[in-house]
């Protein structure tokens, strides 16, 4: 019985895509089909993945974009067929990472065990260069499971479409938005609106490959515009939704995901805007994260929970508050540029 449906989509990744199909070959548990979106890639890809046929059978299917669509709409690609190929599960692959042996059957496994809706796993981050591992992230959020709104792990972790498993009845109208930063976000949290138990595997099993050492090269003004049209855009849907606390967790990833991460990325591009930059994020926020100030995992006042994160996080919003977060940007610059360090939940 097909009860996983993996989808992977490809494009211009023939340097890493044999290295995932091995992976996938040699998982502990094969009752899953294997989607493979085509995205128009222009290199020896699909030939890598073609080898594969004979193992994988009619368990592997190979959807062929009329165009390059990009990562997310490809994941919508793919989502679309699991509506008409109904599994129990979903998840994604990213074709330029690996996976170990056991990884599909940790969060499967324990998914059934727990009748989860949402099943996190663990990622190491590494440098593809050096394999030096920069950091290891969602392996301390113990072992219990949650309700989605009680769980305040959502409002930090990372919210990235791999490392997870999905129950698909719940969410199978649920697609990605066509924006050019945090989708990922924003598909997680219309998600959550509609799923019930969350838990964690703990087990660092997936592993991120990080192509570039430099933080700036995924951010630009372009994805930085797009991802406060994305947030504003879902905002009302998540603020719609019956219990408060969802949208306490999705003001807080807006927060880390733009106010930090996408504030501090643009300024170390150009150190002179960083300033220019807070004013622009801090109205931002109180023009679509109206509640952003008072937020749970924001507000220094607040209880506490998640260490030192959490209390970075304060810190962040209370400078934001004082029109002083350029000096976080400063001191972040240091950190992560100059010591090369990562910080990750």
């Amino acid at each position: 019985m097909i009860d996983i449906s993996v989808i992977v989509p490809v494009y211009q990744v023939e340097l890493y895509i044999e290295k995932m199909m091995k992976c996938l070959q040699t998982q502990t548990i094969q009752n899953y089909k294997l989607i493979i979106i085509d995205d128009k890639t222009e290199d020896n890809s699909i030939e890598i993945v073609n080898a594969y046929k004979d193992f994988f059978g009619d368990r592997m299917v190979i959807i062929h974009n009329s165009c390059n669509m990009g990562l997310s709409m490809s994941r919508n690609v793919g989502l679309d067929y699991v509506s008409k190929h109904r599994t129990k599960y979903v998840t994604f692959l990213d074709s330029d990472d690996w996976v170990e042996e056991r990884y599909l059957e940790d969060l499967y496994s324990l998914a059934e065990k727990e009748q989860l809706d949402l099943c996190v796993a663990g990622i190491i981050r590494y440098e593809d260069e050096t394999n030096r591992i920069i950091c290891k992230e969602m392996i301390s959020f113990g072992d219990d499971v949650y309700s989605i709104e009680d769980c305040k792990a959502l409002a930090i972790i990372n919210p990235c479409a791999y490392a997870k498993i999905y129950r698909f009845e719940p969410i199978c109208d649920v697609r990605f938005r066509s924006i050019k930063r945090s989708e990922d976000t924003c598909y997680l949290f219309e998600c959550l609106k509609k799923l019930k138990l969350v838990m964690f595997t703990n087990n660092a099993f997936y592993h991120y490959r990080v192509r570039s050492s430099s933080l700036t090269g995924a951010m630009n003004d372009e994805k930085y515009i797009s991802m406060h049209e994305g947030f504003a855009e879902i905002m009302p849907l998540i603020a719609d939704n019956n219990g408060t606390k969802i949208k306490e967790q999705f003001i807080c990833q807006v927060f880390i995901r733009s106010s930090v991460g996408g504030v501090c990325r643009l300024s170390f591009k150009n150190m002179k805007r960083r300033k220019e930059l807070e004013k622009e994020e801090r109205g931002f926020l109180d023009q679509c994260i109206t509640e952003w100030r008072n937020n749970t995992y924001l507000n220094i006042l607040s209880s506490n929970f998640g260490g030192k994160k959490i209390i970075a996080l304060k810190i962040c919003s209370t400078l934001y508050k004082l029109h002083l977060f350029s000096v976080f940007i400063c001191f972040y610059y240091f950190y992560n540029q100059i010591l090369g360090k990562d910080v990750r939940a």
